[in-house]
């Protein structure tokens, strides 16, 4: 873990263990402020990882129809084909377009089992929750004072 990718977890470790919500850009903002020597000596490596990014998120933007009218308006405009390689949807082969469709289930698989243990630990915490005012803190304090 680099030193940017050290502070990072450190700053965001601070806001989460605070008393208040976190604005992502004002915490983004106040970090560079905080920050700046440690952002220097890694610019290359935050401006690649943006790129990396970008071309992730552009790469799902759908796709224009393909062929003469509305043909294949499912498909985004790349697929990604396995971890950090993504392939024109023009381009890709039936094996593409089957590693494309894997690296989908797992990562819906992924997101479902997140929402399975999320709902989990809210059914429990909304038992506990008899107005708006309660927090997760004031349940995490009830729940150790009664053990």
């Amino acid at each position: 873990m680099s030193l940017l990718s050290k502070s990072i977890a450190r700053y965001v470790d601070e806001l989460l263990a605070g008393q208040q919500e976190i604005v992502h850009g004002d915490a983004a903002d106040t970090f560079i402020a905080k920050h700046g020597d440690v952002i220097g000596f890694h610019v290359e490596d935050l401006v690649r990882r943006e790129i990396v990014s970008a071309i992730k998120e552009r790469s799902q933007v759908p796709a224009p129809p393909l062929g003469q009218g509305l043909l294949f308006t499912g498909l985004p405009a790349a697929v990604t084909v396995r971890d950090g390689v993504t392939k024109p949807i023009k381009l890709c082969t039936r094996t593409d377009l089957a590693a494309g469709r894997d690296v989908k289930v797992d990562n819906i698989a992924a997101a479902q089992a997140a929402l399975v243990a999320y709902d989990d630990d809210c059914d429990v915490l909304l038992s506990f929750m008899h107005n708006d005012d309660t927090t997760v803190a004031d349940i995490i304090h009830f729940i150790a004072e009664s053990a």
